[in-house]
């Protein structure tokens, strides 16, 4: 059986990772595991790369160990094969990591980065972070610096940090920003825009909103715009969502209802929308906000798969780029079944200012699906990331698939496409807080590809040690992609 060690210390509320030696039951398990799935429908194409086994130093494929979760992917609109994935696990204060590629995900250099948003006081940060591209200045992104800050990064040069330029909360507990860049709805001849929202730990748990103020977008001076309000029980789950024609933002959250039928919670799944760049928001006529669907969802616990508590939420939002509809994806508990699945609601223009919501499609079938991400194409493809628990090894550790489905007909039907196979490093270790894939994943689509990347073990990619890696992917519909777009 294997042997455990502990990865690095983590950030605060965050569980490490446990580190193994491989098993022969693992090789077994997962000989077909990281292997593109056959072609479905026609057209389609996946490629999938390990950042630590396709790496340019090599004495990474021997440690394995980065304690990886927490992770976001930025593709550069300008240059595609440019791709950079941030991670939480750089280190504690000084450091924050980044993956990156310039061959379209085929090889990654670990960039350990310096002057990132950090505070001396506390080890363990920078911890939540979300990084995206920007048309004019590069890198941008979002770091949670402490238990009760945000601080933002701007003009990366993959050689460091210029010191941040703002920090964009004070004392209140904030976690999981959630950073967009896109099109600008100010009148100040200014045509990119830049928001961070992130959600707000305080006693009636608002979330909010940072944009601009003026022509200089990197300086959050115009305050933290109040969005919506929720309770506790269940994390906010905030992200957010723009639409790429006219410049509207639409930030979705969880508000609990009461507790849901066995281990669950019943959840309004929440969308607002704010038309001037974040600074207020509105929609069909109310300020806090619509209930796009009402579900059951087992959150924070039981443990997803027994090692990964639900503490990021079960929702994700996108925008039709070429439509401005809003596909909406949340999880939804069976009560027969007990499975928690994923669906979709598509939120259309009601010709009078605001949205109309259609009907639930489910994405997954009968299966324990979690965390997913959403992403549409140019070419109006929408895709879909999320887990399947499939259940234990004959030595007692979680069997997880990563899966990516997709949706050519608006959101109607699905079909379902399996990444990668793998065991969990680490068992239920009893912390209720323990979390082997951590809150959340990313896909982003550029053209028509989307490219994304999930928590995944190293051992399918022929690794000598059982440990998180971030896990690159590339998926798409209608024209086969090579290794470097």
């Amino acid at each position: 059986m294997r042997s455990s060690a502990t990865a690095c210390a983590a950030p605060p509320n965050e569980i490490p990772n446990n580190i193994q030696s491989v098993d022969p039951e693992d090789l077994i398990l997962l000989e077909s595991g990281g292997k593109a799935p056959a072609l479905k429908p026609p057209g389609l194409s996946i490629f999938i790369a390990d950042t630590v086994m396709n790496n340019n130093d090599t004495s990474l494929k021997k440690s394995g160990a980065s304690g990886d979760r927490e992770i976001s992917i930025g593709v550069d609109p300008k240059n595609t094969n440019r791709v950079v994935i941030s991670d939480v696990s750089g280190g504690p204060d000084a450091t924050v990591l980044l993956w990156l590629s310039t061959d379209g995900g085929t090889t990654w250099i670990k960039e350990l980065t310096t002057n990132s948003p950090r505070a001396s006081s506390v080890l363990g940060c920078p911890c939540d972070q979300t990084a995206e591209f920007a048309q004019f200045y590069s890198l941008t992104g979002a770091i949670s610096k402490i238990a009760g800050s945000v601080g933002a990064y701007d003009n990366f040069n993959l050689q460091g940090f210029i010191p941040p330029v703002s920090q964009l909360a004070g004392l209140d507990i904030k976690e999981q920003p959630w950073l967009l860049t896109g099109r600008s709805t100010s009148a100040a001849g200014v045509s990119e825009s830049v928001s961070v929202a992130h959600g707000d730990f305080s006693t009636v748990l608002p979330q909010r909103v940072a944009v601009p103020a003026g022509i200089d977008r990197r300086r959050f001076t115009n305050g933290i715009h109040r969005t919506g309000a929720s309770v506790g029980v269940v994390n906010l789950g905030y992200r957010l969502a723009s639409d790429p024609r006219s410049g509207a933002l639409y930030n979705l959250f969880q508000r609990w209802r009461n507790a849901g039928g066995g281990d669950s919670q019943n959840i309004n799944y929440m969308l607002n929308r704010s038309t001037d760049g974040g600074r207020t928001w509105e929609l069909n006529g109310s300020p806090e906000g619509i209930v796009v669907a009402k579900a059951d969802s087992t959150q924070p616990l039981p443990k997803f798969c027994t090692v990964n508590a639900t503490l990021g939420g079960a929702d994700q939002a996108v925008v039709d780029p070429q439509t401005g509809d809003v596909f909406y994806v949340y999880g939804k508990r069976d009560p027969e079944t007990g499975n928690n699945r994923l669906a979709v609601r598509r939120l259309s223009d009601d010709k009078h200012r605001g949205l109309a919501i259609g009907p639930e499609v489910f994405v997954t079938g009968q299966v324990q699906a979690a965390i997913p991400a959403v992403a549409i194409t140019s070419n109006d493809t929408l895709g879909v990331f999320y887990y399947v628990c499939d259940g234990m090894s004959l030595a007692g550790f979680p069997i997880l698939t990563a899966h990516f489905s997709v949706s050519t007909d608006q959101g109607n039907s699905f079909i379902d496409n399996a990444l990668a196979t793998f065991l969990s490093p680490a068992k239920d270790d009893g912390n209720p807080r323990q979390q082997v894939l951590g809150n959340y994943m990313q896909t982003k689509a550029v053209g028509d590809i989307f490219f994304g990347v999930f928590i995944g073990n190293g051992e399918p990619f022929r690794s000598s040690i059982s440990s998180t890696h971030p896990v690159f992917y590339k998926v798409s519909v209608g024209r086969q992609i090579g290794l470097a777009q």
